[in-house]
């Protein structure tokens, strides 16, 4: 077994955690929105991530081409899956159940920093795979919409209105689709 192998069945098991814990989120949210309970923005957020995790996890494998890895290599993919999993937690309730818009309001702040420390090892990532691996040059619009999301992520830090958090809730879930259609 490859070191590459190896890490990839670390980084699928949380991966797959991950994407556990928002899928039951979504359910459970066509489960309220059946009671007439419907909170647009935490939805929005999962259907994101679930989207975002599923092109990271497509682009690790990028990382297969890499021969020499270091233990510094290893640990930083670790961790960048690790704060994958943080941006569920904090986005989905204890026991999956299901969050309230003044629930994630509440949680914004963890919510939206663990998602600028993903974009900051994200930055990481691209360039050491640009370097490392030939295949895969940085994409042309990659710095600015890192720039422009992080900028946007701060202010959702800042604020809790309400509308400024659904424009930005929608406004990222287009950003990924976008970037996907155009790769």
């Amino acid at each position: 077994m490859s070191l590459f192998e190896y890490l990839a069945i670390v980084f699928s098991i949380v991966i797959g955690l991950t994407l556990s814990k928002l899928v039951s989120a979504l359910v459970n949210s066509v489960r309220h929105a059946f009671t007439g309970k419907f909170y647009f923005l935490p939805v929005v957020w999962v259907v994101t991530l679930i989207v975002w995790i599923s092109i990271l996890w497509w682009g690790m494998f990028a990382w297969n081409e890499k021969e020499d890895w270091t233990l510094l290599h290893f640990n930083f993919l670790i961790f960048y899956v690790i704060i994958i999993f943080m941006m569920s937690d904090f986005l989905v309730a204890d026991n999956n159940k299901y969050d309230t818009t003044e629930q994630f309001l509440e949680k914004r702040k963890g919510f939206f920093g663990s998602i600028i420390a993903a974009w900051v090892f994200d930055i990481f990532e691209t360039v050491q795979l640009s370097l490392e691996v030939s295949s895969r040059p940085i994409p042309t619009l990659y710095p600015i919409m890192t720039g422009l999301t992080i900028s946007l992520l701060v202010i959702g830090i800042l604020t809790r209105n309400l509308l400024y958090q659904k424009a930005l809730a929608i406004f990222v879930l287009a950003e990924i689709v976008v970037y996907i259609l155009i790769l």
